[in-house]
């Protein structure tokens, strides 16, 4: 594997090997070889060599069809980071008396002018430490937040 180059070229001189992390974001080409077999016997080939020698600086040589020798194909690699899964929301059931009006707070903590109603179930998306109010839930879709001492998570 060798570091591509950004004009798409590729760094022969810049191996990577196997001890080396690949970075994320970065463009990478992986060079892949195969048997030279059932192609013309008289045609000169330019090839990758298959095995590493560390005194040796050319991984590449002119090659002839036998079996000893192999063709490579370079397949361009790009390095993206792990993709981060969204949190799926959660359902919490609001335990107060039925159908009393539970207070929301926006995410400064003030009174939104809005209620959550009790014994009704509601989505809440993240968990958040509201000053004066301690930790509340979000509601889903909305900028409005509830105290857990009134929520149930299902």
């Amino acid at each position: 594997m060798y570091v591509k180059l950004l004009n798409g070229t590729q760094n022969l001189n810049a191996r990577v090997s196997k001890n080396d992390k690949l970075k994320a974001n970065e463009n990478y080409v992986a060079i892949l070889s195969y048997s030279l077999t059932g192609l013309k016997d008289s045609e000169d080939y330019f090839a990758f060599k298959q095995d590493y020698d560390s005194n040796d600086d050319l991984d590449w040589y002119g090659a002839y069809n036998d079996q000893d020798n192999a063709a490579s194909i370079i397949v361009p690699l790009n390095i993206q980071p792990a993709s981060v899964k969204a949190k799926s929301s959660t359902k919490g059931y609001i335990n107060v008396r039925r159908n009393h009006k539970v207070r929301t707070y926006t995410s400064s903590g003030r009174f939104s002018h809005r209620y959550v109603y009790g014994h009704y179930t509601y989505s809440f998306s993240a968990k958040k430490n509201i000053k004066h109010h301690g930790t509340c839930y979000k509601l889903s879709g909305k900028n409005q937040y509830v105290p857990v001492s009134k929520v149930t998570l299902r």
